[in-house]
């Protein structure tokens, strides 16, 4: 479901941008508009983002599930989940990001098409999938978890 959301609001934007000029007042030429998007980007990105969704979300749950294993509460693992893990996917969006930069300098429609999808997914996947405020947890405090006493 969340990366069903990711590439809808990813496909919306880039389409905004390519076939409705939203970007035009930069004068940036790698967000001109050019009447819609190519055929080519949503074909060659549609499996990278469903591969970058899928494989992160597989790496938050099995630390989630765990810490569910050794009895802690669903809303303590999903914490104790996001902790462990949050930083390590949020610096490989990163790492992601700074890869596709490297597209900025293209001016052909379908290079900067492909770039232009591509970060967004960056940005948007990491933004809402990985918070970084939970309760009890802000910016790189550790989480204070305590057991609780149920089984």
């Amino acid at each position: 479901m969340l990366v069903r959301r990711t590439l809808s609001l990813v496909y919306g934007i880039a389409r905004f941008v390519y076939q409705h000029g939203a970007l035009n007042g930069l004068g940036f030429r790698g967000f001109a508009k050019a009447g819609g998007l190519c055929w080519l980007p949503p074909i060659l990105t549609f499996p990278l983002l469903i591969g970058f969704g899928v494989d992160y979300e597989v790496f938050l749950l099995s630390r989630i599930v765990e810490f569910r294993t050794l009895r802690y509460t669903d809303r303590e693992s999903v914490l104790l989940g996001l902790s462990k893990t949050g930083r390590i996917i949020t610096y490989a969006g990163v790492i992601m990001a700074v890869a596709f930069v490297g597209l900025l300098p293209a001016y052909e429609h379908q290079l900067s098409q492909l770039r232009c999808v591509l970060l967004l997914d960056v940005c948007d996947f990491f933004r809402f999938a990985f918070p970084w405020r939970c309760d009890g947890w802000h910016g790189s405090s550790v989480l204070m978890v305590h057991r609780s006493t149920t089984k």
